[in-house]
């Protein structure tokens, strides 16, 4: 037992196998075993000793070994002693076991005493392990080490400070004679460390520390100091001689060094946060002598000579240099500041110092600048220490202030009133707003409207939705510190609730949810009066709404409200609104349900389900199993999560506290598991199994503990988890792993969904037992045979989602039977494979051996007839197979496989590809990527002997082997990357026989990559390709490492060759995919080396000059280039390694955008896409980047970027205004400039007013974009604080008259920058009036520039702009309408001219605004624009109008005078477009009663005519639909025409039935009530009409009493309405039989099932849809019928039950043979569980058992005894078994 458990606690400390808790619980009894006396107690000493330094790994497991060696006797504690001994010296001694050297440090005190007394040796063997890095040539090679010996070193440092102590700053050498030279060489080298470059940023941060806290023990703080000026001299240098107290030493420069900045940061940073106060705060001269290498000439004042001040502005210096040491250099300043906090008493006690925070303080001017430059810098982590550094400036204020006893808000007020003028779009601003506000006035802060717009806005956006409810969180905790707690919830009202509704109401679905997620679960928790006061306000607005959307809305946030006050505080029972969450359960709205059952689901507490809450959830949750919301499915998994856990522990605890609920909840537990298996049936649709797989997997994975599973993690089934299942089982309840449950999941892996087929395949593989099946008759062999041979079927199939599910199951078999049971699958003589589980060590080689057999043989037929194999024996399922039986097989490592057999599946797989290869390239041998035109050329050679005088590409055949090709390349290509991990692992002695294979597989993948066109094989080859190269390169064999980068060289030097060739409408090719997968491998190991080699190599060829070519058609090295760099850059995982490159990569592609070259141009262009979202992220909201920048901001983050833009304004083009001169590039800079955001204040740089300058000179240029180009990046330079008067000087720099226009472009240039100016600010009421003013005088520009339409139509536009803002007296509007009515009838030039409809469009617009309020004005308007015989004229205004109509129902215009001039208009010759919009007004004007003149004196005749105008346009006929619809009596408010026009006449015939006691014959009337009620249509909207009209109906049955529910719900109360009513004609209850069955629908399933039968097409209708799901709809239909003939038993004629019990009994008799003969030896995947067969057999199931209750009992006995045979077909599907029972066991009662 004892070597057992030592076995397992290696394999999990190496491997990860293993439970940690039962690992831990085996060792705690292994104390009684170390007791024994005698050799055998201490070899298992030794041996535990032994396990311990294996398991050094895991420190939770090496911990409890020493804790248990801690109890050994004390007979055996010299045993333990000498054995660590041992193995201590044996670490010592190894330079590769360093790694476990720093472990036992940390975790064993034991041994750390042993190394205590090898404390020299500890230091010769790191000193001597550093100098031999230091001069091997390839030191990346020795990163790891050097990391290793760096932190060893400061653990050294950390656990002997007083050996070291003594022997550096007092002399005395206590351990032995050397230990002082041992330790003078180890600080010597780790100074010279920093001095070197090329090593981590974590080695010099080691080496750096472990200096600073040895200079920190000096006894005198002024020898500390004296060091450590030594020290900065020598880095500075490179080399010189430092003295560290008693120790001498001498820095020796290396050759070809290049000295190392980064090492100064890093000391610094260690002597800032390890240094006593008495050090940081001591008065010296020394370091600020140093040489500064930086351009910051920065320097603190003369009086601040204390360490820690002089040190400011070399840490200044580093916040600004390149983004690689930012990180490092922006948290030295946070913690710069926090230690200036601990010094501040005494710096002030000891000086005269002005305040740091002071108004002219040069810390406080330096500081604030930094923050406001990068507080969104794009640096990862600078923003989050910014933050922490402005945090840390107001504590320093704050404490000043409190010191000088002062109650100046000064720096708090300036601080608030910047952040709130600067655009709500920053987000860096709000972070610093949520800091501020605790040194603010809350009052002031919360009057200010502007800041809560600005939040509102934020919260619509996901960006910056985070930083905004920090602020709104920091407001709320102020309230809570500043106001009396009965004043709070007051306070807040006051302050927040307004704008909480608003954003709670508003109809934008992110706004809304955004508000849900962050402000409700803040209010709650930190006013806790709230959670009374909230819910009860939302039902009241609810109750007094009259919106149903809106009182849908309040329901929702009565709901969220509810879930976060239980989730909070706990809510009770008798606290719930039943009815309420009742109608939750059932609305319409997906989001109301689910969020009513997550409020089910959730408590504070672990607590049982209660009879409501069981009884609500057994009602809610079968209506979120069929949702097509993603969104849906995932908050439905997170709340059953919740559930799950919540009954775990409520179990967990209701057992040990014997409690009675507890079978309450274990029942509805049973429910639960009983419907999630019963909807995973055949032909349930992808919705409901993914969702019901995805609740089965968190059952399972919550409350089924699966021993041996690995480390568990939190949330999933303990060992304890048993006692729940154990106790469920002994009530016969909860089987979760039954028959019928494994049946139903592996039905699902055949389903064609790749979700569903691996999320079943999982809870096969993780859960179920394999080893002792329940059904009774079939013995694992049995079993292992039937999933094989299915599999083996399936992988032949020529369908990829079928050789998938086939893939699947062969992984099952390999790892439930090859691996855990020791089954070995054998080829025969025959056709057929023997099973034998014989518990063989090799099984698993065997089976993959078996495979591989398979594969050749498929391989064999495909060499002889490709055309053949790809339809009935395509290789890509064998090859699927196989690699996910190797995957499977790298997480058991107790399990090796032979070499000879993964060469021979690397054979097999390159052999796949290069066949498919040839077939694409048909042939022939080239580099280049065949286009698609020869890929057909290729494949119909192949086929055009198997048909003629057809299309071909249009043939099976021609599917089959398109599909043959890629599915093969993509799976070969995957496999590979298995075979090489599973081969690079093995770490056998045959490496050299097998190193030249994995280099040629490389070579293989570089052939794919680069030859293939096939974008789905492309991305297959590049996840296979990812994994060869991360296995090769943490490999620490050198030359299986290299490969990669031999392959990397191989690209790069065939690119500089011009070697490598591709069609330009590839991109390259895999070219960019082959430098991108090695560069993310590289990142893996956290190196970048191949990647910045990479990069300078494609800068050289990008930038290389371009030689024309004569064949235009394929790329050419610089294209390639560019392509891989847009690779690399658009790759987030790389992007933080290129971000200091950017402004090189955009100057190469200023330079490809003015090549001649089309090719190099379009790849400049894409590249340029990529680097503007990667500097300003995604565009937002109004044209706003997400990461908006300003200038400075620029220049911060990018230093050599602008004075690049301005040399290619300044040389591109030297005369705008000519269009020859113009070069390409220019529009790139504009571009980057116009995306910049404003400034706070003018800036005085001189790159910045020569930028502007330039950007002045573009505006009058002749091209349009140029302009408006020029016109943004010319705003973005126009500082906030000045932007009004900078728009007056723009308005007064217009020409006062015509005759004064310098010219036309400029004109409108100027009014361009006036239109963005306005957009893009937040200006005052009061300004915007005054520009309004001033812009009216220029009115000639509208009057007198008719002839440039374009430049009219801009000024429109801003008057457009300004017009809702501003008021205007009467007189004033209506001089501006004649004014632009002036300019509008002006227009009727026979000429087409840009920028007239724009023109006469926002014309219009103003003149509505402007006549809003005066009706009979602006109705006469309107019916003058009707008339209009310009159509654009009528159009506009029939948009206009329809938006009233929508939108503003109660608007100021008499319908009554519009709605004839439409009819009038409908009889011209207007266009479809006009003719359409004037239909949907006019439907819109009866629809909401905007008039009570109805529409009775217009025909259909008239409809028809308006048809004719124009023929069968669609949105024609839809909107004379809409009218038709209108026309008909009582059917003015129905939306939706086609179903209304069908819904009114059916709820006249199902009124005028429920009235009636006779039958009506004629059943034609009932055909559009079934279609509207209960069929399922695949339009949403037409199945809510439908849903409406079914919540109407009432009967006195009726369960759901709620008008606003789901369509799957009325789909079922539309039934039960149909069955309450006895009087329907025979055609109902025959309509419906017909739907569940037809005659011989089982005989032709049967035959037409996918398991025996291969189709002749590569994919195959869906029958399983969401809107389907036959079987439910029969059960559904049948439970109708049955009600119907329970009340009328003779509603059936005689001739049709006599007719239909012939046709039942034949088919019951022609198919029990059938599926007898089918369902042999077959007992999970067979006939039965093919949908088609599943459905047919439950249909003619369903209607024999109608028949049975109606038919003459001479031919029930014959029917039932057909049905008793087949119920005792054991391997029937259990669905269809669960059906017979209940029917054979009804009809017995």
């Amino acid at each position: 037992m004892c070597g057992s458990l030592l076995k397992d606690l290696c394999l999990f400390s190496e491997h990860g196998r293993g439970h940690l808790p039962t690992l831990v619980s085996r060792l705690e009894t292994l104390g009684a075993s170390l007791q024994q006396p005698g050799p055998e107690g201490g070899q298992l000493v030794t041996d535990l000793v032994d396990t311990f330094f294996k398991c050094l790994g895991c420190s939770k497991m090496s911990r409890q070994i020493e804790k248990v060696l801690s109890s050994v006797p004390p007979s055996k504690a010299p045993i333990v002693e000498s054995q660590m001994t041992v193995k201590v010296q044996e670490l010592l001694t190894d330079r590769d076991l360093l790694h476990k050297v720093s472990c036992v440090l940390e975790q064993s005190k034991v041994a750390r005493e042993i190394i205590h007394r090898h404390l020299q040796d500890l230091c010769c063997c790191l000193h001597t392990t550093i100098d031999s890095i230091l001069h091997e040539e390839s030191q990346p090679q020795g990163a790891a080490t050097m990391y290793t010996v760096g932190k060893i070193s400061l653990q050294v440092l950390h656990h002997f400070s007083e050996d070291l102590h003594r022997v550096v700053w007092l002399g005395h050498d206590v351990t032995a004679e050397r230990l002082t030279e041992h330790v003078s060489l180890l600080f010597q080298n780790l100074v010279t460390v920093l001095t070197c470059s090329g090593f981590a940023a974590d080695i010099y941060l080691f080496a750096g520390t472990t200096v600073a806290m040895l200079l920190n023990q000096a006894p005198d703080p002024h020898a500390t100091v004296e060091s450590l000026r030594q020290v900065f001299r020598v880095i500075a240098d490179g080399c010189g001689c430092c003295h560290l107290g008693h120790l001498k030493m001498n820095i020796v420069k290396r050759d070809g060094q290049d000295c190392n900045r980064f090492s100064e940061l890093a000391l610094i940073k260690a002597v800032v946060m390890c240094c006593r106060l008495d050090v940081l705060t001591l008065s010296t001269n020394v370091l600020p002598g140093l040489p500064d290498r930086g351009d910051n000439s920065c320097q603190v004042p003369l009086r601040d000579n204390q360490l820690l001040l002089t040190l400011f502005p070399r840490v200044l210096r580093f916040c600004g240099d390149q983004t690689s040491n930012q990180y490092h250099a922006f948290q030295i300043l946070s913690v710069w500041f926090k230690s200036l906090h601990k010094c501040l008493p005494t710096i002030h006690s000891n000086h005269e110092t002005v305040g740091f925070t002071s108004k002219d303080s040069f810390y406080l001017e330096e500081t604030l600048k930094l923050v406001f430059l990068n507080w969104d810098s794009p640096v990862d982590g600078v923003a989050a220490f910014v933050c922490e550094i402005f945090q840390a400036v107001l504590s320093v204020w704050s404490w000043e202030r409190a010191d000088r006893h002062t109650d100046n808000d000064r720096l708090s007020e300036e601080l608030l009133s910047r952040l709130l003028d600067i655009p709500w779009y920053a987000r860096g601003k709000y972070k610093l707003l949520g800091l501020i506000l605790p040194y603010t006035d809350i009052s002031k802060l919360f009057a200010n409207a502007c800041l809560k717009g600005h939040l509102l806005q934020c919260m619509s956006t996901n960006d910056l939705s985070p930083p905004a409810s920090d602020v709104y969180k920091s407001s709320l905790q102020q309230i809570r510190n500043v106001c009396e707690k009965e004043n709070q919830l007051t306070v807040w009202r006051e302050a927040w609730l307004e704008l909480l509704l608003a954003g709670l109401f508003s109809d934008e679905p992110l706004l809304f949810r955004k508000m849900c997620d962050y402000w409700i679960p803040l209010t709650l928790k930190l006013l806790p009066a709230s959670a009374t006061f909230l819910p009860h306000h939302v039902c009241e607005l609810r109750r007094e709404s009259l919106c149903e959307a809106r009182r849908r809305r309040a329901l929702y946030v009565w709901l969220v409200l509810l879930r976060s006050i239980r989730n909070n505080k706990g809510l009770q029972e008798q606290d719930f609104n039943v009815e309420l969450l009742t109608e939750a359960l059932y609305s319409r709205e997906e989001e109301v349900r689910g969020e009513a059952v997550a409020f089910l689901c959730v408590t504070k507490k672990s607590e049982l389900l209660t009879e409501r809450e069981v009884d609500l959830l057994q009602s809610g949750l079968p209506l979120c199993l069929r949702v097509d919301s993603a969104p849906f499915r995932q908050n439905l998994a997170s709340s059953m999560k919740k559930l799950m856990m919540r009954l775990r522990d409520g179990c967990l605890a209701g057992i040990k506290k014997k409690q009675e609920e507890l079978v309450r909840s274990l029942e509805f537990l049973d429910w639960l598991h009983g419907t999630l298996i019963g909807s995973l049936l055949p032909g349930a649709s992808f919705q409901r199994r993914k969702t019901c797989l995805e609740i089965l997997n968190i059952i399972y994975d919550t409350l089924v503990y699966v021993p041996g599973g690995g480390t568990h993690l939190r949330g999933q089934a303990q060992e304890k988890c048993v006692q729940i299942v154990e106790y469920a089982h002994r009530l016969g309840l909860c089987d979760f792993l039954s028959w019928r449950s494994m049946v139903a999941v592996c039905t699902c892996v055949t389903d064609g969904a790749d979700e569903v087929q691996e999320l079943s395949a999982g809870l096969l593989m993780r859960f179920f037992p394999w080893s002792a099946p329940q059904q009774p008759g079939y013995h694992p062999e049995d079993l292992a045979y039937h999933l094989l041979s299915s599999a083996l079927h399936l992988c032949s199939s020529p369908r990829p989602y079928e050789t998938q599910s086939g893939a699947l199951i062969c992984n099952i078999v390999f790892v439930k039977y090859a691996c855990e049971q020791g089954a070995v699958f054998s080829r025969g003589s025959g056709e057929g494979f023997t099973c034998t589980l014989m518990d063989s060590s090799s099984a698993h080689s065997q089976f993959l051996q078996f495979l591989l057999e398979e594969t050749q043989k498929a391989l064999a037929l495909a060499e002889t007839n490709l055309v053949l194999a790809s339809r009935e024996s395509p290789i890509h399922g064998l090859i699927q197979g196989i690699a996910l039986c190797l995957k499977s097989l790298q997480s058991r490592h107790d399990l090796d496989l032979p070499v000879s057999l993964l060469l021979d599946l690397l054979k097999v797989n390159v052999k796949v590809i290069q066949m498919t290869l040839s077939v694409t390239s048909g042939g022939n041998e080239k580099e280049s990527c065949p286009s698609f035109a020869e890929l057909g050329v290729a494949l119909d050679s192949l086929v055009s002997g198997e048909r003629e005088g057809e299309s071909l590409s249009l043939t099976p055949e021609f599917q089959f082997m398109l599909s043959w090709c890629w599915v093969n390349l993509k799976e070969s290509c995957t496999c590979l990357g298995e075979v090489t991990a599973c081969l690079v692992t093995s770490r056998t002695g045959d490496r050299p026989t097998w190193l030249q294979e994995l280099q040629s597989v490389g070579q293989v993948y570089v052939q794919v990559l680069t030859s293939c066109r096939i974008r789905g094989a492309i991305e297959g080859c590049r996840q296979g390709f990812l994994q060869y190269c991360t296995v090769l390169m943490s490999c620490d064999d050198p030359a299986l490492a290299a490969i990669p980068a031999e392959i990397l060289h191989q690209v790069m030097s065939s690119l500089e060759s011009n070697l490598m060739s591709a069609s330009v409408t590839r991109r390259s090719a895999g070219l960019p995919i082959i430098v991108q997968v090695i560069a993310q491998a590289e990142q893996r190991r956290k190196q970048h080396q191949l990647l910045t080699q990479s990069v300078v190599t494609l800068f050289r060829l990008a930038s290389a000059p371009f030689t024309p070519q004569s064949n235009q058609t394929q790329d050419v090295c610089q294209v390639h280039a560019l392509n891989i760099l847009k690779a690399l850059f658009g790759d987030a995982a790389l992007v933080l390694s290129l971000m200091s490159r950017y402004t090189e990569v955009l100057i190469i592609i200023f330079d490809g955008f003015e090549s001649p070259s089309w090719a190099i141009r379009n790849a400049a262009t894409q590249l340029f896409g990529i680097m503007v979202s990667r500097m300003f992220g995604p565009r937002g909201k109004a044209g706003t980047s997400q990461k908006m920048m300003t200038f400075q901001e620029l220049f911060a983050h990018y230093p050599d970027l602008p004075s690049a833009m301005l040399s290619r304004l300044e040389t591109t083009c030297t005369n705008f205004g000519s269009i020859n001169s113009l070069q390409p590039s220019l529009f790139l800079v504009l571009t980057l400039l116009a995306s910049l955001g404003p400034a706070e204040s003018q800036s005085t740089d001189q790159i910045e007013r020569a930028l502007r300058e330039k950007i002045s000179l573009s505006l009058p240029s002749p091209v349009y974009t140029l302009r408006e180009l020029s016109a943004r990046a010319a705003v973005t330079f126009i500082p906030l604080d000045s932007g009004e008067q900078e728009g007056l000087k723009l308005v007064a720099s217009l020409p006062p008259s015509c005759d004064k226009i310098d010219g036309h472009n400029l004109l409108h240039g100027t009014l361009l920058c006036v239109e963005k100016l306005i957009l893009s600010r937040e200006f005052s009421k009061t300004f915007k009036q005054t520009l309004f003013t001033v812009i009216l005088e220029k009115s000639w520009i509208l009057t007198k520039l008719s002839h440039c339409p374009l430049i009219s139509a801009k000024y429109v536009q801003i008057i457009k702009h300004l017009i809702p803002d501003c008021d205007c007296d009467e007189r004033l509007r209506m001089s501006i309408v004649s004014l632009l009515k002036s300019a509008m009838d002006g227009e009727h030039s026979s000429i087409l001219q840009i920028g007239t409809g724009l023109k006469v469009k926002d014309s219009m617009l103003c003149i509505t605004h402007l006549l809003h309020d005066i009706q009979d004005v602006l109705t006469k308007q309107c019916c003058d624009w009707l008339q209009s015989p310009d159509s654009d004229v009528c159009s506009v205004c029939l948009d206009i109008l329809l938006k009233m109509a929508v939108k503003h129902r109660n608007s100021n215009v008499d319908w009554s005078q519009i709605q004839p001039q439409i009819w009038m208009l409908l009889q011209r010759d207007v266009g479809i477009s006009t003719l359409t919009a004037a239909m949907s007004l006019l439907a819109e004007i009866q629809l909401h009663q905007l008039t009570q003149v109805h529409s009775d004196n217009i025909t259909i005749d008239d409809l028809h005519q308006v048809e004719a105008l124009c023929g069968s346009t669609s949105s024609l006929q839809a909107a004379c639909i809409q009218m038709k619809a209108i026309l008909v009596k009582n059917m003015l408010k129905l939306q939706l025409p086609v179903t209304d026009s069908l819904c009114v006449p059916c709820y006249r015939f199902l009124t005028v039935k429920e009235q009636r006691d006779t039958v009506l014959v004629c059943s034609t009337p009932c055909s559009p009530c079934w279609r509207t009620g209960i069929q399922t249509y695949g339009d949403t909207d037409i199945r809510d009409r439908a849903a409406q009209f079914v919540s109407s109906l009432h009967w006195d049955q009726r369960c759901i009493q709620f008008s606003d529910v789901d369509s799957n719900t009325c789909q079922k109360m539309f039934c039960q309405y149909i069955s309450s009513i006895s009087t329907w004609p025979p055609s109902v209850p025959i309509y419906l039989l017909e739907k569940i069955y037809r005659s011989g629908e089982v005989i032709q399933a049967c035959r037409n099932n996918r398991l025996n039968s291969r189709s002749e097409v590569l994919f195959e209708q869906e029958d399983s849809s969401i809107l389907s799901e036959k079987p439910l709809q029969q059960e559904m239909y049948h439970s109708t019928v049955k009600a119907l003939l329970h009340g009328n038993s003779d509603m059936l004629p005689a001739s049709y039950v006599s007719q239909k019990t012939a046709e039942i009994s034949t088919d019951l008799t022609a198919c029990i043979p059938v599926l007898r003969k089918n369902l042999q030896n077959a007992p999970i995947l067979n006939i039965s569980s093919d949908s088609t067969v599943y459905s047919s057999i439950a249909g003619l199931i369903l209607v024999a058992d109608v028949v049975v209750t109606v038919a003459d009992a001479a031919v029930v006995g014959d029917i039932q005894a057909k049905l008793a045979e087949l119920g005792q077909m054991k391997d029937l599907h259990p669905g269809l078994q669960v059906i017979l029972n209940k029917l054979l066991s009804n009809q017995s009662k």
